[in-house]
C-alpha cells in the first residue's frame, strides 16, 4: 500500500493519465479484495476516466458502487479542503460512539 501511495504522489507531477489510472484502478481492486468484495474492473476503470476527465472509447457500463469507489479514490488522492472534510466524516463515522 505505501508504493501505491508514493506512486500516486507524483500524480500532480507529470505522472501520465495512463499510469495514474491504472494505479487508482489497482488500488480499487486490491482493497476491494482484500475486504472481501468483488468489483468489475471494467466498470471501475470507466468509473475512474469519467472522474479524471479522460476520454476512452471503451467504456463499460458502471455503478452506483463503482461511481462511489471511484469518487472517493480521486478524492483522497487530491491536495484540496473537500478531501480533507470528506475524510473527517468517513473517519466519524467509523469510530465507535
Amino acid at each position: 500500500m505505501g508504493l501505491l501511495l508514493g506512486r500516486m504522489g507524483n500524480l500532480d507531477e507529470g505522472l501520465d493519465s495512463a499510469s495514474a489510472l491504472d494505479t487508482l484502478l489497482q488500488n480499487i481492486v486490491t482493497s476491494s479484495a482484500i475486504e472481501g468484495e468483488a468489483v468489475n474492473a471494467a466498470s471501475v476503470r470507466s468509473s475512474l476516466a469519467k472522474r479524471l476527465g479522460l476520454v476512452t472509447g471503451n467504456s463499460s457500463p458502471t455503478s452506483s458502487k463503482t461511481e462511489g469507489l471511484a469518487e472517493l479514490m480521486v478524492e483522497l488522492n487530491s491536495d484540496s479542503s473537500r478531501r480533507r472534510e470528506r475524510l473527517a466524516r468517513c473517519t466519524a463515522g467509523c469510530s465507535p460512539r
